[in-house]
């Protein structure tokens, strides 16, 4: 995999990947199939009013397109 580098102080980050996301729909369809077997092991919560949460969901989303690194 590849490195993530530091861009700013707001926390974001920038990963370089090996091998691009050919199309949104593809892109979709690997968001939502972490959604559904949470690969990553995480785990659920329970708010103080008893509501389950679930371990992998959709929150906030922002994506950004680069055809090539800044300069």
């Amino acid at each position: 995999m590849a490195d993530f580098t530091q861009t700013t102080v707001n926390r974001t980050a920038v990963r370089d990947l090996a091998t691009p996301i050919a199309t949104v729909t593809s892109f979709n369809s690997l968001v939502e199939s972490v959604i559904a077997d949470n690969p990553f092991g995480c785990v659920g919560d329970t708010t103080k009013a008893g509501q389950t949460i679930a371990p992998v969901v959709r929150n906030r989303e922002h994506y950004t397109l680069m055809s090539e690194l800044p300069r």
